[in-house]
């Protein structure tokens, strides 16, 4: 088997280099479809769920599609402190800024409307289940607003062990 070229090497290492940034207290990304029923579920439950959390919601930007920059979204990944996938339908998109993510060492909490489909060993992650109707949405507010709540007080306690050691 061939070994991975010193050229395709500097071209990932160079893009790793060029994306990495703090993350910024307050930040979170959103990755869902851009359709009228995910602009509806964004509007209803996710960006209500992240302000009870305490997230600055100041405006709705396309961080990734098909026709982005790697940079830009590698940007994105590294400077959330929360990153919330909607992976319902198995959109090719967000599977790919899905496994940018865990490329970037970053764990993104997942939404879904039916978790028993999802691919590979996403299964193993933690997924919020949500209907698609106003009392669905009502849930998924409440459940993923707990579900940021508790990644949040895990990485402090695992960012107090680091400081303690």
């Amino acid at each position: 088997m061939a070994a991975i070229s010193r050229y395709e090497r500097e071209l990932i290492a160079g893009f790793l280099n060029r994306s990495t940034s703090a993350i910024e207290p307050g930040v979170a990304l959103v990755l869902m479809p851009d359709t009228v029923a995910h602009r509806d579920l964004y509007s209803a439950a996710i960006s209500p769920a992240l302000a009870d959390c305490g997230f600055r919601l100041t405006s709705r930007a396309e961080a990734f599609d098909s026709y982005s920059s790697l940079e830009l979204a590698g940007r994105y990944v590294n400077g959330a402190e929360v990153i919330v996938a909607d992976v319902t339908g198995g959109n090719g998109d967000v599977l790919y800024m899905l496994g940018l993510c865990h490329g970037l060492g970053r764990n993104p909490l997942l939404i879904s409307q039916d978790p028993a489909t999802l691919p590979l060993g996403l299964t193993l992650m933690r997924c919020v289940e949500y209907v698609d109707d106003a009392p669905g949405h009502q849930r998924l507010r409440e459940h993923l607003a707990r579900a940021v709540r508790v990644f949040l007080a895990a990485a402090d306690a695992s960012r107090r062990e680091d400081e303690r050691q």
